[in-house]
């Protein structure tokens, strides 16, 4: 099994709590993203919280509920925490394995 093969994303936990602290947030939108172009070692996930079907990329602080302890006074609601694996793995799931097959892994 090649180490190097992009195999999932960890996304901290605060990053999900976060986005539902959006008030009237209905869905969350992942977007692939590049820090370095050309680079797919910098490959992250972006999430933002989705109201109606549009991204809401910017809120006013009075709107958010709930701790919102990672968004600064001006309201961005983007997380890219995330980290792709092989960086943050867990090699012992059977998602992990050499030809990362869901068959038989999902019930």
């Amino acid at each position: 099994m090649d180490s190097e093969i992009l195999r999932a994303f960890w996304i901290p936990i605060d990053d999900i709590n976060n986005l539902a602290a959006v008030h009237g947030a209905d869905a969350v939108r992942a977007y692939i993203c590049l820090e370095q172009p050309d680079d797919l070692s910098t490959i992250k996930v972006v999430l933002v919280p989705v109201i109606d079907n549009v991204d809401i990329l910017v809120m006013p602080q009075s709107e958010f509920v709930g701790d919102n302890s990672l968004t600064d006074d001006s309201g961005s609601t983007i997380y890219d925490f995330t980290q792709p694996c092989p960086v943050q793995c867990d090699p012992q799931s059977p998602l992990y394995d050499g030809d990362n097959l869901l068959k038989g892994n999902i019930e």
